[in-house]
């Protein structure tokens, strides 16, 4: 993984214990920087080992290794290598899902990540477990709803905005449930009555 030569050229004996650098990096230039000898001063070059999207290949298959998509989309964040991991992650256990998704929106541009947190969205099983995810997924969510009741019920009052967006993962998911049914504003975030007793 490193390449130690003299200054005539022969190898220098390896080390017992190496410790290799590694630079994993989507940009072409970032790796050709990186693939430049290191002189030592001692007449010794150090060499980096470097996997950039020429060296790492495209996800072909969410049956691969989820953690070699990952690597892959490191090196290609686009769409297409997101969606491979997205699918990838329906394998996963529960547990690890909401994790792997942060992970890979970790790893995407902005519109990228939200095409695949929409993605998520949509997925009802995934749920990001960090508090960057849990955060982006919930403005998505108020953003959804506030498109809705735009759509439903016209321009919205800066005060709705403002209660859409402070509002919680279930209250928003309780007044999207009102939306397609509710004959006002006012009726999608009434309160409901106090049970009996």
């Amino acid at each position: 993984m490193v390449e130690v030569r003299s200054e005539g050229g022969s190898e220098l004996p390896r080390p017992r214990h190496l410790n290799p650098l590694v630079v994993v990096t989507p940009s072409r230039s970032v790796a050709e920087w990186a693939r430049a000898p290191i002189d030592m001063g001692t007449g010794s070059v150090f060499r980096v080992l470097v996997l950039g999207p020429d060296e790492i290949p495209r996800p072909a298959s969410p049956d691969e290794s989820p953690e070699r998509i990952l690597l892959a989309v490191r090196a290609h964040p686009d769409i297409e290598a997101a969606t491979v991991a997205f699918e990838a992650s329906k394998r996963l256990p529960r547990t690890r899902q909401g994790e792997y998704i942060d992970a890979l929106a970790a790893l995407l541009p902005e519109r990228e990540r939200k095409e695949i947190l929409e993605m998520v969205a949509s997925y009802q099983r995934l749920f990001p477990q960090s508090d960057w995810g849990k955060e982006i997924y919930g403005r998505g969510q108020a953003e959804l709803l506030l498109r809705l009741l735009t759509r439903r019920f016209g321009e919205l009052s800066s005060e709705t905005v403002e209660r859409v967006k402070a509002g919680d993962g279930d209250q928003l998911l309780v007044w999207a449930d009102r939306v397609l049914d509710a004959e006002t504003l006012e009726a999608v975030f009434a309160e409901p009555p106090a049970p009996a007793e």
